[in-house]
């Protein structure tokens, strides 16, 4: 008979600790006796029998909220909603007619458009992106003849338009969709020459130095020459640039390597540039061209449908080239 090993306390534990578990598909055995199992099924019975009316009151509040917002949805789209109209600004005589005379509806139609592109870049700002049938959508609903009465010259009310829409459940994933845009600050100095002097003489010193430096470009000198822009802007063209369009205009001194501050033309060129990209409006909403009569004639020559040296086209240069003369 084959003897076995006697083995010592921690040899019998450290076994045991690297044995393999094996695990049971048998449901485990229910230890409760009878009277207490008895007692933990009349409370769960108690249980769901006090619970079953609220379930059905929150089932019967869910089915309301879903109608009311289909009643919305369907007032909204045929025209009906007084909810939309109460938000939103009416349209006046003051801001269609001028010196007595109406606006003549090409400046009408621009400023619309203006607004309604104001409101979109608005939105994207705040993480929404429009598909094409949701920017149909809301141009279709704006169309609706009891909704003639709102001012859809002021991008506001484009934007009361979107949030009723979404809010009774016709902005869907088909018409928008929505991103999460991070808020990122960035901490800048109280005293920026104070703290650029503290800088050590060494590679992160000298780092630190630089963008403290294009801080202080872009903070203070860029800003006052962006200022005076927007200032150039509304004083000229009645034109009010977006936070959004603001910032693809920054974007384009920095793709295209041009100075705010010493190159005088880059401004026009971009100008000309967003312009052709429909960032910037070409007419202003109160009809002012954002392009001056030289800038006009060259697009014209650029979008000439005959021959640049064609006799039409020259009779055509030669006209234009005259009438700017006569308005200097």
């Amino acid at each position: 008979m084959k003897k076995h090993k006697r083995l010592s306390r921690s040899e019998a534990l450290g076994k045991i600790a690297t044995a393999p578990v094996t695990k049971s598909d048998v449901a485990p055995v229910d230890t409760r006796t009878g009277l207490r199992r008895f007692t933990d099924e009349f409370n769960a019975e108690e249980k769901q029998r006090a619970e079953a009316p609220v379930r059905a009151a929150e089932a019967a509040l869910s089915e309301s909220l879903r109608a009311l917002r289909q009643e919305q949805a369907n007032s909204l789209l045929s025209g009906t909603s007084d909810e939309f109209l109460s938000r939103t600004t009416p349209i006046t005589d003051d801001e269609v007619i001028v010196d007595g005379k109406p606006i003549e509806i090409p400046v009408v139609r621009q400023r619309i458009q203006n607004a309604f592109h104001a409101a979109v870049l608005k939105l994207e700002d705040e993480g929404v992106r429009f598909t094409d049938a949701g920017l149909k959508r809301l141009q279709d609903i704006s169309l609706l003849a009891p909704y003639r009465s709102v001012n859809w010259m002021l991008a506001g009310n484009w934007q009361t338009l979107f949030t009723l829409a979404d809010e009774v459940g016709l902005m869907t994933e088909r018409e928008c969709s929505r991103q999460v845009i991070p808020t990122v600050t960035q901490e800048q100095p109280t005293d920026l020459l104070a703290e650029l002097e503290l800088q050590p003489a060494t590679d992160a010193g000298r780092r630190r130095a630089k963008e403290l430096g294009d801080l202080h470009f872009f903070s203070v000198e860029c800003r006052e020459v962006f200022i005076g822009f927007l200032n150039h802007c509304a004083a000229h063209w009645d034109f009010y640039p977006t936070e959004h369009q603001m910032k693809i205009a920054v974007q384009w001194f920095t793709d295209n390597n041009r100075s705010m501050i010493s190159d005088k033309t880059a401004w026009d060129e971009m100008k000309r540039n967003l312009i052709s990209r429909a960032i910037f409006p070409r007419v202003s909403p109160t009809g002012k061209s954002l392009l001056n009569e030289d800038e006009l004639l060259c697009e014209a020559i650029d979008n000439a449908a005959v021959p640049v040296g064609s006799f039409a086209a020259r009779q055509d240069f030669a006209r234009r080239t005259q009438a700017l003369k006569d308005q200097q």
